[in-house]
């Protein structure tokens, strides 16, 4: 492995690795808006 593959190889797993937090933190919000949701039902009625 050159200097050149050696940087586009850690470019792209910098980046996937951005991708994979973006999605596990989209998933999390996602999963705690609707437990805020369910909470908020139940204390209403």
């Amino acid at each position: 492995m050159d200097k050149d593959e050696l940087f586009v190889e850690t470019v792209f797993s910098s980046i996937k690795r951005m991708f994979d937090g973006e999605y596990v933190y989209s998933v999390r919000l996602k999963n705690m808006m609707q437990e805020m949701t369910l909470k908020a039902i139940c204390i209403t009625k």
